[in-house]
């Protein structure tokens, strides 16, 4: 993707960040269950947040994001958006839309930031007619990631909405050294050392970048997509049981943004299982465990920047995020959809 602007590189580091952090809180609740989940597709709507709001509001979630002030998110974003849309052999689609109450005018300089730098498109919607509303964005969630993710708003969840966000990412590419669907066979899993099952396996031997950690106590290899411009990246602990502590480790972002500097390419022997998963996350939680309070509170957040009229205080009261991945010989299919309400 070439060089990366000073405040775009900011917001990479801002991912990383929060993406270690991220699976951290989200994994403590899901009992050792597979999940998976998008830290990059809720930057989007936190900087919409970060548009919106003042005082601690505002600061609360720069810090999360990593950035120090709106004009560098507002670059930050711009610059990626723009690389993001460009990836050589890639479908990434980044979309969002605003639902504003008809009962509401959203303010006309905060549509235009976010129209400009996150491509934000501002719908009217009568959130009395839940079931109606509720339909209509559902439908818009599904076709932007290929009738991958369904239902992602409750029409119960839409009473005394004034705002939605509503944010899809979608992600499709196939491997730069594909599998053979020949070589794929059913071996063993080892779930923990006591727990063993039987997966389609694939595998390959090819030429990876790779690394192995010490501090990780890990093996981490990269399965370049087509076009060299996107990976995915596999951490495998050394032992069975090391996945917790792999966890611990990942707290602090710089020990696995250290390991990826310094991997080297060899001939590795590469099995991997074929699989899909699929999570529905609480982001309400999981954001105020990273610092992200003021903006749920009734009577603290200020989003005085989002709407015109404001009788009352403007809050989030509640952010959903659906995700999925597919992995198979071809390559991957990949996305999530976020939905963020805010009340009065």
């Amino acid at each position: 993707m070439g060089r990366c602007s000073n405040d775009a590189a900011l917001l990479l580091e801002g991912n990383l960040r929060l993406t270690t952090k991220f699976f951290s809180e989200v994994a403590k609740n899901n009992n050792n269950d597979s999940f998976v989940m998008s830290p990059f597709s809720v930057l989007t709507p936190l900087a919409q947040l970060v548009l919106g709001s003042g005082g601690g509001t505002h600061n609360e979630i720069l810090t999360a994001i990593g950035m120090p002030n709106d004009q560098s998110t507002i670059s930050a974003f711009t610059e990626l958006t723009t690389r993001l849309g460009s990836l050589e052999g890639t479908v990434l689609r980044l979309v969002n839309r605003i639902y504003v109450s008809k009962k509401f005018n959203l303010n006309k300089h905060y549509a235009a930031m976010t129209d400009q730098t996150l491509n934000s498109e501002i719908k009217s919607a009568d959130f009395s007619q839940a079931d109606k509303t509720a339909t209509e964005i559902n439908k818009w969630v599904e076709v932007q990631t290929n009738n991958r993710i369904k239902n992602l708003i409750d029409p119960k969840d839409l009473s005394k909405v004034v705002v939605l966000l509503v944010n899809s990412i979608y992600f499709q590419s196939t491997w730069q050294n594909q599998f053979s669907i020949d070589s794929t066979t059913s071996r063993d899993f080892h779930v923990t050392k006591n727990i063993t099952v039987k997966v389609p396996m694939m595998r390959q031997t090819a030429t990876f970048n790779f690394v192995r950690s010490d501090e990780l106590k890990s093996t981490i290899i990269e399965l370049p997509y087509v076009g060299n411009n996107s990976a995915l990246y596999i951490i495998l602990p050394n032992d069975v049981e090391g996945i917790t502590q792999l966890q611990n480790a990942l707290n602090d972002y710089s020990i696995l943004e250290k390991a990826l500097q310094n991997m080297q390419t060899d001939l590795i022997d590469v099995q991997i299982p074929r699989f899909t998963i699929e999570t529905k996350i609480n982001l309400k939680s999981v954001l105020r465990n990273l610092g992200v309070e003021k903006v749920f509170d009734p009577i603290e957040s200020d989003l005085s920047k989002i709407v015109d009229e404001q009788s009352e205080q403007l809050y989030v009261g509640q952010a959903t995020q659906k995700a999925f991945v597919e992995v198979n010989e071809k390559g991957t299919a990949a996305g999530a959809a976020n939905g963020k309400s805010y009340r009065s």
